[in-house]
């Protein structure tokens, strides 16, 4: 017996006691450095936590248990003890079971969950497990630069957590830090073999890196690279990122494990990223002042890739996780010290952030993919990265107008900011005037290459000090061109050149309406823009737009000698102004000279992106070629979409993507579709042979309308006329059997399901008499296709007969609507097989020649009858030019009548019933009068030369593709105005998106006022 505080109490209960307390602690410290238990996370998730007095893991243990509580991002405890069912959920500790002996027994844990969406902003997710302890061990090589020794325990206690042996590889400038090292590392115990190097400090952690151990690198599987980062781009030391990207990179052990696992199951995974830190601004994802560095790296490394614009995703902070043979190209150049600069403390335009923002560039170009891993969240997203846009979406028009009560005054630049250019490439404009000048003046080519060397020339006139202007390039120019150039042809360019700049702009109206709210707030408005018009441009420019009588002052490049993306146009407007420290605010579109030199020059900045980084960043349009450009007719046709679609710099909160309202989906949805077959009936060599186009119902109603206008704004008169004709394929081939039944030709290119007497009327247009039982008989085509031609030869007569009528019917509609013999005609339509076109030739015993959309390998039936077939997006695999949409085109494409099914005795079509289609056909019309608005600003921004211009199938069906796949949204009251009657398959009426599993969208926050 012991007496405890003067209380005798039996040894065994003592011992027992003493026993349950060792227990507690032991607990206690497994939870502390297991790295699943995060205090500060729990506080924030758990509320009670937040306002006990209790420390984090106390509460967790008392109450946070019981209410079923997660512990931390990489440990989910429901999903736990859905997994560990002998456990008794609020009783037991689903943490320590999982530590104690879930993981030993091979339980996964929810620890990195899966993000599989794409999503260029933050959503919820499903959770799903981690993957368990790898079966086959990878050969990991951990290197590290040590330039701040004193921070190397960091990265060992971070080390630490790494389930089982690696070789740790370190470089460092001096013997001393080498020996700290070494010393650190011995204290540690960590499971590795050590190597250290000392060279000199060149490339701060990237030199080190690919000349010290690219050898020793290369003989591993995986290479985790980090380093003692101590500062920020625009800070001093930012402890707390560098720890998030160890914390992150390196977290509990199960979870390191799981992230080994991901490169084992996923051989295309060749590089993973750690989400940013929250010190880290989003417009940090973007080439800054290393753009110019790009190609040349890339040329080096052998990368066939393109150098892409805008934000893109690479492991910021130079830290990251990488399969070798994914960054083999890296690591196989010969690199050297005098690859690298000398440290001077630069913050931004070395090889080294070249470098860095190229790792995951590097894996792709060698077919790998990447991921990025959220701590904060506890995500793994494959295949794209958060950027910390959240700090974007954040911002609003009222927070910009509060900025203002902290100001004097406020600065905009003026393109891309307060007016956007209606094209995705700043360039289009000259690319197009070289075209133009191309086919209008014999001799006169390469006007871009021309133009870049002329600018050239002026800015070495100068010396490279300060900038240039228009005129001065326009003068250069005329002492450079080569002799084949008229001096027509020069004076065409030069006036192109402003004519069409000024006819590209249109207002941001709501960043324009914050400038003039600034105005009106009595603040200090002045402009600031790197551009090379000359100001008398300029000033007709802004006048155009009401803009220049609201600026008090105007900074011009051209004008100023002195640029943004330089810096030195901010130094000039910094003490031109002379507002004190935080009193002057710069609002802008450019993350270089807009954003990333105001702070260096500490200047206040607010960022709104420009529709062509927002039309990006959502994934819209089509993707770069390997030189980072677009096609020319990509710009074009894609360009006013973005400056529709992304007018507002704005992201609403929880958005994943624009809602398309019917006033503005014509244009966005038709208008690239429309235009750009419209051009290629115009550019084709058979149309100007024609004598008139005949557009056939009912995809062709909206599509002649279009070409006549077109055709009108164009002052085309050398194109044929358009008349819409009245057919179908069911009228054609009832009329086509006339001259005898052709069961080949009604089975062809069409399934049926239904009865046997829907098919007779589906095809033929007459119903079959009840004594036969048709109606009876149910049929799947064409699985039933020798009962239905049983059927066929067994009522031939009667198809015949029947077909005689209908072919004189036809006959005599088709020739009041001019399809007269003798005539030259076009059939114009959507596609593909060219059924009609061949029923019809039969029918009226002439060739036409079908203008279609696209054309599969069935359409050569129409050559049996001296007819020709031609597609213009596609010929032979329509399905690579449909891509999923084609239902979507077909409800688009249609009519204010239902389908034709014949024609009365004056030879008048007569129609089906009105569908959902045709009842809501208002909805409709507005669809056709934005694809109409679209197609003639078009016309009148560019002139009739743009017909001439081809355009790709990618750029023309985009959009559509975009709401195919869910990154482009309709509004509910467009979903339901779409449907697709198809009797002649027997599918009745069908709902499109309903059909294709595309649910509506709801109706989007109001924009700001």
């Amino acid at each position: 017996m012991t007496r405890v505080d003067g209380i005798p109490v039996p040894d065994d209960a003592l011992e027992a006691g003493q026993a349950r307390r060792a227990a507690v602690v032991a607990r206690r410290i497994l939870l502390e450095t297991s790295g699943l238990f995060d205090g500060e996370w729990y506080r924030r998730h758990m509320p009670s936590a937040a306002a006990s007095d209790l420390a984090p893991l106390d509460h967790y243990r008392s109450h946070g248990v019981a209410a079923l509580a997660s512990p931390g991002p990489l440990f989910d405890a429901r999903a736990y003890l859905r997994r560990a069912w002998q456990l008794q959920p609020g009783v037991d500790d689903p943490l320590v079971h999982y530590l104690e002996s879930g993981h030993a027994a091979g339980l996964p844990s929810i620890s990195v969950l899966q993000d599989t969406g794409w999503n260029p902003l933050e959503r919820p997710v499903t959770p799903q497990p981690s993957l368990a302890m790898p079966s086959a061990r990878p050969r990991i090589a951990v290197v590290v630069h040590v330039f701040y020794a004193e921070l190397f325990y960091e990265i060992c206690r971070a080390l630490a957590m790494m389930p089982y042996r690696f070789s740790l590889l370190v470089t460092t400038d001096e013997e001393e830090k080498a020996a700290s090292i070494r010393s650190v590392f011995q204290a540690a115990s960590l499971d590795a073999e050590l190597l250290v190097r000392v060279g000199p400090n060149r490339g701060r952690n990237f030199g080190p890196f690919l000349i010290g151990f690219r050898d020793a690198v290369m003989s591993h599987d995986l290479v985790l690279h980090l380093h003692t980062k101590k500062s920020l781009y625009g800070g001093g030391e930012l402890a707390g990122w560098r720890q998030s990207l160890l914390r992150t990179l390196l977290p509990a052990g199960p979870v390191v494990s799981g992230i080994i696992e991901r490169f084992i199951a996923d051989p295309k995974l060749g590089v993973l990223t750690a989400c940013p830190g929250e010190e880290m601004r989003y417009w940090g994802y973007n080439w800054l002042s290393n753009r110019h560095l790009a190609q040349p790296l890339f040329d080096r490394l052998g990368l066939k890739i393109s150098v892409p614009r805008g934000m893109f995703d690479y492991p910021i902070g130079g830290m990251f996780w990488a399969r070798t043979s994914a960054i083999a190209k890296l690591l196989d150049h010969d690199w050297v010290l005098d690859d690298f600069p000398p440290e001077h403390g630069q913050i931004d335009g070395t090889v080294m952030h070249a470098i860095e923002r190229s790792i995951v560039l590097v894996a792709a170009d060698a077919g790998y993919g990447f991921g990025e891993l959220d701590y904060r969240h506890g995500l793994y997203r494959p295949g794209w990265g958060s950027r910390n846009l959240e700090q974007y979406v954040a911002a609003s028009h009222d927070g910009l107008l509060d900025t203002f009560n902290h100001v004097d005054t406020v600065s905009f630049d003026i393109f891309d900011t307060l007016l956007t250019r209606e094209c995705l490439a700043p360039d289009a404009a000259h690319r197009f005037i070289a075209f133009q000048a191309a086919r209008r003046f014999p001799g006169a080519d390469n006007y871009g290459l021309h133009r870049q060397a002329a600018e050239h020339a002026a800015r070495a006139d100068r010396d490279w000090i300060g900038d240039v202007d228009l005129d001065e390039i326009h003068a250069r120019f005329r002492t450079l061109v080569p002799p084949g150039w008229s001096e027509a042809a020069i004076d065409f360019v030069q006036h192109q050149e402003v004519v069409l700049d000024l006819r590209l702009l249109l207002p941001r109206e709501i960043v324009l309406a914050s400038l003039r709210f600034a105005r009106q707030a009595g603040r200090r408005v002045i402009l600031t823009s790197d551009s090379y018009l000359p100001r008398r441009v300029l000033d007709t420019l802004l006048a155009q737009h009401g803009i220049g009588e609201l600026a008090d002052a105007v900074y011009l490049s051209s004008e100023r000698r002195a640029r943004k993306d330089r810096g030195d146009l901010w130094l000039a407007v910094a003490a031109a102004e002379d507002a004190g420290p935080g009193r002057l605010l710069h609002i802008g579109d450019n993350e270089q000279s807009d954003i990333q030199k105001t702070a260096d020059a500490g200047i206040r900045h607010f960022h709104v992106m420009s529709p062509a980084s927002l039309f990006d960043l959502y994934g819209l349009g089509t993707v770069p070629g390997s030189d980072g450009t677009r096609p020319l007719g990509d710009d074009i046709l894609l360009g006013p979409l973005a400056a529709q679609l992304f007018n507002s710099p704005y992201i609403a909160p929880g958005s994943t993507g624009p809602v398309v309202q019917p006033e503005q989906a014509g244009a966005v949805l038709l208008g690239p579709l429309m235009f750009a077959f419209v051009g290629w009936l115009a550019r084709h060599p058979t149309t100007r042979h024609l004598d008139r186009l005949f557009f056939v119902a009912r995809e062709g109603y909206f599509l002649k309308r279009l070409y006549d206008a077109v055709r009108s704004a164009g002052r085309r008169d050398d194109l044929p006329p358009a008349t819409y004709f009245h057919c179908s394929r069911r009228a054609a081939l009832a009329a086509a059997q006339g001259a005898g039944l052709d069961p080949d030709a009604v089975l062809a290119g069409a399934g049926f399901n239904g009865s046997l007497s829907a098919f007779f009327l589906a095809r033929f247009g007459f119903a079959a008499e009840e004594t036969f039982g048709l109606q009876h008989t149910m049929i799947s085509l064409p699985r039933d296709n020798d009962l239905v031609r049983c059927m066929m030869e067994l009522m031939r007569e009667r198809i015949v007969a029947h077909g005689r009528h209908a072919a004189e019917a036809f006959t005599a509609y088709a020739r009041a609507s001019g399809m007269t013999p003798g005539i030259r005609a076009g059939f114009v339509d959507v596609g593909y097989s060219g059924t009609m076109q061949s029923a019809i030739q039969g029918v009226l015993g002439q060739p036409l020649v079908g203008l279609y959309m696209g054309v599969s390998e069935a359409a050569a039936q129409v050559r049996r009858l001296g007819g020709h077939a031609f597609g213009a997006f596609a010929e032979g695999d329509v399905g690579s030019f449909t891509g999923g949409y084609g239902l979507m085109l077909e409800a688009f494409l249609t009519a204010p009548h239902g389908q034709v099914i014949g024609y009365d005795e004056d030879h008048a079509p007569v129609f089906r019933h009105d569908g959902q289609s045709q009842k809501q056909f208002a909805t409709l019309e507005r669809l056709y009068q934005g694809a109409e608005a679209y197609a003639l600003t078009l016309m009148r921004t560019y002139g009739p030369d743009l017909l001439d211009l081809p355009f790709r199938p990618e750029a023309a069906t985009s959009m559509l593709q975009a709401v195919r796949d869910g990154r482009l949204k309709l509004s509910s009251e467009l979903v339901a105005s779409l449907a697709v009657e198809d009797d002649f398959c027997g599918n009745g009426e069908i709902a499109v998106f309903s059909h294709l599993g595309i649910p509506p969208s709801p109706t989007p926050p109001s924009p700001p006022a």
